[in-house]
């Protein structure tokens, strides 16, 4: 049986809570822009690739949420796409 020492265990138990917080925030991540691309595809019905492949590229949740309201604000999707692309 291996002895680890205290140390040893408050480092790994550190490295676990940091792997799981990158875990829940790549989760949050993920799940942000699949909102955003199902508001999409409900409210305009096709959304074009070249609009879902930027989405899917986003690394930041705030700037997803203001794309979410974008898509409630607008009527077309030339319209979201236009404020998208000032993003």
């Amino acid at each position: 049986m291996k002895f680890i020492s205290g140390v040893e265990e408050l480092i790994r138990k550190k490295g676990m809570e940091k792997g799981m917080e990158k875990g829940m925030e790549k989760g949050m991540l993920t799940e942000a822009r699949e909102m955003v691309a199902e508001a999409l595809a409900v409210k305009f019905s096709s959304v074009p690739e070249k609009i879902l492949s930027r989405l899917f590229s986003i690394e930041d949740r705030s700037l997803l949420k203001q794309l979410l309201k974008k898509v409630i604000l607008s009527d077309t999707i030339e319209q979201f796409d236009s404020e998208f692309q000032l993003t």
